[in-house]
């Protein structure tokens, strides 16, 4: 009989028992699911920088705007 090891929870297995264990294995579920809580944090996190980005865009054209405005005054007087 050939073991193989869970990576996830360290049990041994023969090999045709080790592919039903890998799909029930609870550290193996909990560090699933704590991944895709650290993705879901990351998203957030990304979604708040590109919205960072974009208001500071916003606020470029903005000055550009007003520094163009001010030239022209400028010019005038």
């Amino acid at each position: 009989m050939v073991a193989e090891l869970c990576e996830y929870c360290g049990n041994k297995f023969d090999t045709r028992g080790i592919g039903r264990h890998r799909t029930k294995c609870r550290k193996s579920q909990q560090k699933e699911q704590e991944a895709s809580e650290k993705n879901k944090v990351n998203a957030v996190r990304n979604e708040e920088i590109r919205d960072l980005f974009e208001k500071v865009k916003v606020m470029e054209h903005t000055i550009e705007d007003l520094t163009n405005q001010l030239i022209k005054l400028l010019k005038q007087v």
